[in-house]
């Protein structure tokens, strides 16, 4: 799997991030027209390297959930260090 890491907080209200709310439509299909710049081009480079797999925080975790947000943290480590390749971006 691949990893994006970029800074999405400052446009949190526009950009599309997993909750209670979403989960099972998210769970069969992402839209990817409300995806940001940066989703999209680390979806394609994830796919264009042979990749399966892309851990993004804003969908992997349950952003409305405390509890996840914190189990998931303590982790956000190693999510990184066992990633093939850590796309990055500027911008979001």
């Amino acid at each position: 799997y691949t990893a994006l890491s970029y800074c999405w907080a400052d446009q949190s209200a526009s950009q599309l991030k997993l909750t209670s709310a979403n989960s099972a439509q998210l769970f069969y299909k992402i839209p990817m027209d409300e995806l940001s710049a940066a989703q999209r081009d680390a979806i394609t480079v994830t796919k264009d390297m042979g990749f399966l797999y892309l851990w993004n925080d804003a969908l992997c975790i349950q952003q409305d959930d405390p509890q996840d947000f914190k189990d998931e943290a303590d982790q956000m480590g190693q999510t990184y260090q066992y990633a093939a390749c850590t796309i990055t971006s500027l911008r979001s």
